[in-house]
């Protein structure tokens, strides 16, 4: 493959991008930066003009196969209103991501119709399996199944989006918030105290997200401790929602901001039956 590396959110250091250079390119894969990948501007790798304009050549090139974002942090959701998605979605890539990356993999699988994986970054985040076997069974067009806790009358079928918590519901009231009929939303945060997950899941609730999807299903909440002993745990606020809400609602899923993450597709078709939420590789766009 070749591989684009970006950073749509903030600045990455190169030193925490070698592991991944070296990874890929012992097995034969060439990895290009984009051009102002180390730049900073503030909190942001450069200006959001060229991290949409560096985003989208990469769509462009045609020898690209696959775009992976380098870092999370924050900024990708400055970018939506500088992407042109009729473009992209004629020029169609996985754009591989993870934490800020929610924004704008959101937006591009439902404006441009393309599947963005979920859970991976390039810089070295401390992983065993680099990069995960879910991850590398998506590149390679393969199938796969990830295990989910919690039951359902029957098998849920839907499309996947979510992604973090935090920056999923700041799409909401945005041209770029996915419509979520029927969908299958997958969520997990970090460093978020309870009450601040509590606070957005009542958010999706008020906004009627909740009432439109097929199921909920909860990942890896890390670092999601209360200052205050009196309020609760997270778990606390994951299983008040897994009892009030009035779908399908699966928990444990392997999958969020810790280093052994697992791969979800935002964008494509999965179901949920028997404890696993599988992915076929026949079902993705």
């Amino acid at each position: 493959m070749k591989i684009g590396v970006v950073s749509s959110s903030s600045p990455v250091r190169e030193e925490a991008l070698e592991k991944g250079v070296r990874f890929f390119e012992s097995a034969g894969d060439d990895v290009v930066f984009s051009p102002s990948l180390f730049d900073a501007d503030r909190f942001l790798a450069g200006t959001d003009e060229a991290r949409a304009a560096e985003l989208t050549a990469f769509f462009a090139d045609a020898s690209v196969d696959v775009i992976i974002e380098a870092c999370g942090g924050y900024g990708s959701q400055r970018i939506l209103p500088l992407l042109d998605y009729d473009f992209i979605k004629a020029h169609p890539k996985p754009l591989i991501g993870l934490s800020d990356s929610t924004a704008v993999q959101n937006a591009l699988a439902e404006r441009s119709g393309i599947v963005c994986p979920s859970g991976f970054l390039f810089k070295d985040r401390g992983i065993s399996a680099y990069p995960p076997a879910t991850l590398a069974a998506f590149l390679n067009g393969k199938s796969f199944a990830l295990p989910v806790e919690g039951k359902a009358a029957a098998p849920v079928r839907g499309k996947v989006f979510g992604g973090c918590l935090s920056l999923f519901t700041r799409l909401l009231g945005t041209p770029y918030m996915p419509d979520c009929g029927g969908a299958i939303l997958v969520l997990e945060d970090v460093g978020e105290e309870p009450y601040a997950v509590d606070r957005m899941l009542s958010h999706l609730e008020l906004a009627g997200i909740f009432d439109k999807a097929s199921a909920v299903v909860f990942g890896v909440f890390l670092d999601c401790a209360a200052k205050n002993a009196a309020d609760g745990t997270v778990e606390n606020v994951l299983d008040e929602w897994t009892a009030r809400l009035r779908l399908p609602v699966f928990k444990n899923l392997p999958y969020g901001h810790h280093s052994e993450s697992e791969t979800v597709l935002i964008g494509a078709e999965a179901v949920i039956e028997n404890g696993a939420m599988t992915f076929n590789a026949k079902d993705k766009p």
